[in-house]
């Protein structure tokens, strides 16, 4: 089983200062096919809750889709965050 990581960055005002989260996922190798069908179901969700989505509810969907997969997630949280 392959470990591999995902960062998923919110770009808060255009200028991708935002914050991220990581995804550390074990499976198969990921391919440009599974990263698009995450981000189908991310906007899908999106659509489907007209505006009364949010991070955690996309991230959820994410994982969910991963996991449809094939794929274990565990998320990883940073101790310290340093911005350069």
């Amino acid at each position: 089983m392959k470990e591999q990581f995902i960062w998923f960055t919110k770009d808060l005002d255009g200028w991708n200062d935002g914050y991220t989260v990581v995804a550390r996922v074990y499976g198969k190798e990921l391919t440009d096919g599974t990263i698009d069908q995450v981000k189908d179901a991310i906007w899908d969700y999106m659509n489907e809750t007209e505006g009364e989505w949010n991070d955690n509810g996309r991230l959820d969907v994410a994982q969910k889709q991963l996991e449809k997969e094939g794929y274990k997630v565990d998320w990883i949280k940073a101790d310290a965050e340093i911005f350069i």
